[in-house]
């Protein structure tokens, strides 16, 4: 009975963090590998040249999408937002991503206050079959950190 107990244990908890989990979630040191990497789109077309420690995680079966990245060039994020029809918007942009068993702490806090600067644009559907979506964008210039969450 034990052995019985720890065997599904085990699948349970693989099936929250290994391949049947509903998150699946990548790191980019820096944009150029995050563009060569992302051929599907999950980042949004904000990323600048300098950006660097890049996160992103996405639910497979929709499009709900958190990312994070490090810039000292907000200037530029904010152009890149601009060209998207971006607009300031009230905060916060977020909670973190939430799974079992998964460790997300690197979604800073201050995405879920009042108190950065967050911005929102409309994307179109990302395949013939979906429809569109907001991406609420937050700059944290005190941390040099913006995050993105795309939710359907």
């Amino acid at each position: 009975m034990k052995v019985l107990v720890t065997l599904v244990a085990i699948v349970l908890a693989s099936a929250c963090v290994g391949p049947f989990s509903e998150l699946q979630e990548h790191q980019y040191p820096n944009t150029d590998a995050a563009r060569a990497a992302d051929p599907s789109g999950w980042i949004p077309a904000i990323l600048p040249n300098d950006a660097t420690s890049i996160r992103e995680v996405h639910k497979v079966d929709v499009t709900r999408t958190w990312g994070c990245f490090s810039t000292r060039r907000t200037d530029e994020v904010r152009a890149l937002l601009s060209g998207l029809n971006g607009h300031k918007a009230p905060g916060p942009i977020g909670n973190r991503p939430a799974e079992i068993f998964r460790d997300f702490s690197w979604w800073p806090e201050s995405m879920a206050g009042n108190a950065l600067e967050a911005w929102e644009f409309r994307e179109e559907g990302r395949c013939p079959a979906c429809g569109a979506t907001v991406v609420r964008v937050g700059i944290d210039v005190r941390n040099s950190t913006v995050c993105f969450h795309r939710k359907t």
